[in-house]
């Protein structure tokens, strides 16, 4: 069993990789309002409330953004979660859910 500090070091191993193979690296950690976002925490609260698809169908994203630690006072709160989900996580949320071979064309 992995630590957390193992676990997310692994996930951004690989989503690093991932995102290299595509030519479109992670570059500079994505921010959301002042803060910056830990992908790992971010695809995980993602994961556990179903993934992309489901999160956007309950409109859960201000929510997401509030668990990131974001306020919600912010009128583009669900809106910035979403974006910056699509920009940096969800091609790898569709590459680990339809497993390597579709990798490039999501």
């Amino acid at each position: 069993m992995w630590s957390e500090e193992e676990a997310e070091h692994e996930f951004m191993q690989s989503l690093e990789k991932f995102m290299a193979e595509r030519l479109t690296p992670i570059g500079p950690p994505p921010r959301m309002g002042f803060q910056s976002v830990n992908l790992f925490a971010f695809f995980n609260c993602i994961q556990q409330l179903g993934g992309y698809d489901k999160v956007t169908a309950t409109k859960q994203w201000r929510d997401v953004y509030q668990h990131l630690g974001g306020t919600t006072l912010i009128n583009s709160a669900a809106a910035s979660a979403r974006k910056q989900y699509e920009k940096y996580l969800l091609a790898y949320e569709r590459y680990v859910q339809s497993g390597p071979t579709d990798c490039m064309t999501s």
